[in-house]
């Protein structure tokens, strides 16, 4: 292992010191940077102005100073490079593309809509490679599917591909750029989990259970989602191994809750989540504290996750796939 005592080391090791500071505080003195880190003034002075070079840091402005000498404040240039975030989502009456573009702070500096299509190869290279000429440089491609974009599973509903997938893969070989993909649900359990404070040491079950539409999970352990064998975790089963959400009538409270309470119970006695969550535009919350009554009868309270609505799918999904995309760009934005 090499010393850290090496001058170049030292010096590296200063400019991450500098960087993730600046990066936090967003915008500061010189002198304030120095006492975040405890490096002296004048080294300090030395690694702004690289900094400054390398355009990852900006001179704003000058504000006076204790000693009655105006002092430059440096910002971190959040805008030296962009990630793409790509969607596909149900807006009022049809599934809709929404392509983001946002700066290393997550936040959007670009966006457009438009009715989603199953685009061939050729489309699909098309319009990614549009997208990337918006801004530049974009260094991260974030992309969220509904679940059937990656395949039919155990439902008998034809596929919907969405994009290419294939010429998602070719566009990950000719630009060299990270392209992930992810599920929308898995997304929005990401998103949940940073709206509400979940980190590593919980574990949080997500439930998907909209109208019309098969139900879906995510799990969320250890700060990262569990996919499980073939991105298969979560997948619900169809009827007639599980109950059969496409088709539940939401007036009928006696059979939603005896539904509810039989999809949940294996989360309880084998994830044995911290956190439940249910993502739903028909289950009323009145419903689903009755049946985490009847869980917790059941199972012991102790053991008995804390349950919530999840509230905006929409709005958790699309943070799930800023961070997605975030974790894959350069120091500090991906460390942090």
């Amino acid at each position: 292992m090499e010393s850290i005592n090496r001058p170049e080391l030292v010096k590296e090791h200063n400019l991450n010191l500098v960087r993730q500071q600046l990066f936090a505080l967003r915008q500061a003195t010189r002198q304030q940077l120095s006492a975040a880190t405890g490096i002296s003034n004048v080294t300090m002075g030395t690694l702004l102005s690289q900094l400054l070079e390398n355009n990852e840091a900006l001179e704003t402005e000058k504000v006076q100073s204790a000693g009655g000498r105006p002092a430059s404040m440096y910002s971190y240039n959040a805008r030296r490079e962009y990630a793409l975030l790509l969607s596909v989502g149900f807006e009022k009456t049809e599934y809709r593309f929404r392509a983001v573009l946002i700066d290393l702070y997550g936040e959007v500096v670009w966006e457009e809509g438009r009715p989603a299509v199953c685009l061939d190869y050729d489309e699909t290279l098309a319009y990614m490679k549009r997208l990337l000429q918006i801004r530049t440089p974009v260094s991260a491609i974030g992309i969220g599917l509904p679940g059937i974009g990656f395949g039919e599973y155990l439902h008998k509903g034809k596929g919907a591909e969405y994009l290419s997938l294939e010429a998602l893969e070719s566009l990950r070989e000719e630009t060299k750029l990270p392209v992930q993909v992810e599920n929308d649900v898995n997304l929005a359990a990401m998103g949940y989990a940073m709206r509400n404070g979940i980190g590593p040491k919980k574990t949080l079950a997500y439930l998907y259970l909209m109208r019309g539409t098969y139900g879906g999970s995510a799990i969320y352990l250890n700060g990262r989602l569990h996919l499980g064998k073939g991105r298969f975790a979560g997948e619900m089963l169809p009827p007639p191994y599980n109950s059969g959400w496409f088709r539940m009538e939401p007036e009928n409270t006696a059979v939603l809750e005896e539904a509810l309470f039989t999809t949940l119970l294996p989360y309880l006695t084998i994830l044995a989540p911290h956190h439940l969550a249910v993502a739903s535009d028909y289950i009323k919350e009145e419903q689903l504290r009755a049946v985490e009554a009847r869980l917790s009868a059941l199972v012991g309270p102790q053991h008995c996750p804390e349950f919530s609505p999840a509230g905006e799918f929409g709005m958790d999904y699309q943070k799930g796939l800023e961070r997605l995309a975030l974790e894959q760009m350069p120091f500090p934005v991906g460390k942090r």
